[in-house]
């Protein structure tokens, strides 16, 4: 080869490596939003185990109730289905 076309190759490989270090931080898909990405992946595993150990509380609450009403009354209020200044009545209907 010879030394015209080895330095334009030189050069070539460095613009190269410029360009991808460019891209790498700062582009669209750069790393800056893969550590965006990863915080709320983080995000959402918390948000995943807080629901799911109101899940559990709430699956006991309800398996603690003795009766059907108890079981109403708890899911109604802890799940917000119960209107302020609301009485939940429970009618038993035998048969």
């Amino acid at each position: 080869m010879t030394l015209l076309m080895r330095r334009i190759l030189l050069y070539g490989f460095i613009v190269e490596v410029i360009l991808f270090f460019l891209l790498y931080y700062f582009g669209s898909n750069g790393k800056p939003v893969l550590i965006k990405l990863l915080e709320e992946t983080k995000e959402v595993g918390q948000e995943i185990t807080v629901l799911q150990s109101e899940i559990n509380q709430l699956n006991h609450a309800i398996q603690d109730g003795k009766s059907s009403f108890a079981k109403e009354k708890i899911a109604r209020e802890r799940l917000h289905m119960k209107k302020d200044k609301e009485i939940v009545y429970f009618i038993k209907r035998e048969g």
